[in-house]
């Protein structure tokens, strides 16, 4: 999801009918430059170079976003998919979860965050989890620092909870539901659900997470490092 401004003009975007690298290319009706929907970049045309600004968002399904962010607006297309949730559950291995900035880009597999979440990590200078909602088949990344301190969460009687207070979280909005941490809010971050093919054409040097050890409680460390199989 990008913010749809760029030096000053408000830009309305359409399917090209191309493809780059088996990937949608965008088009802007006001300069006809053609635009990468996996960068947000401006690949061709007057805004060559350009890059729209993202928007956090995340995949889900119609029920959960509705429980939990219920006073919703909701637009319904003609094409809108129906198939997400079934396709993630059937084969989690054919998606990844991506983050990318400047230049740099880390992604973990679909499988893992299923089967381990939650996954504590870090990309960049970022302290981030990884987590996943079970009954909407939604992969979310958050910034796990609160207050200045990096929190580590794991799954205790399948709630998400950190260890440091014990208090529980929603893996749907990042906020804290029980006391002492009540009212705190995980920030979202800009993670990408692609297919493995696609990102690793953008993205070519991400570091991929495709088997993770889970934390184990007591442990103080991050788990190991990138793995370099794909």
């Amino acid at each position: 999801m990008y913010v749809r401004n760029v030096k000053g003009q408000e830009l309305t975007f359409g399917v090209s009918g191309l493809l780059w690298q088996q990937s949608l290319v965008m088009i802007d009706e006001e300069t006809e430059s053609l635009w990468s929907h996996q960068l947000g970049e401006a690949m061709q045309g007057p805004l060559q170079g350009e890059r729209l600004s993202v928007i956090p968002s995340l995949m889900s399904d119609w029920r959960a976003w509705r429980e939990s962010r219920p006073h919703t607006s909701l637009l319904v297309m003609s094409r809108t998919a129906g198939g997400y949730l079934s396709r993630v559950h059937r084969d989690p291995r054919s998606l990844l979860i991506g983050l990318a900035e400047g230049g740099e880009a880390k992604a973990w597999d679909l499988k893992a965050v299923h089967q381990l979440h939650p996954i504590n990590d870090r990309f960049r200078d970022t302290d981030v989890v990884v987590v996943y909602h079970e009954p909407s088949g939604t992969p979310v990344i958050y910034d796990r620092v609160i207050d200045g301190k990096a929190l580590t969460f794991e799954t205790v009687n399948g709630q998400l909870t950190d260890r440091e207070s014990g208090s529980i979280w929603s893996e749907l909005t990042g906020e804290a539901l029980t006391l002492p941490r009540k009212g705190s809010k995980l920030q979202l971050l800009s993670g990408i659900v692609s297919d493995h093919h696609a990102w690793h054409s953008f993205h070519p040097n991400t570091g991929f997470i495709e088997e993770v050890v889970a934390l184990n409680p007591g442990d103080d460390d991050i788990p190991p490092e990138d793995s370099d199989s794909r």
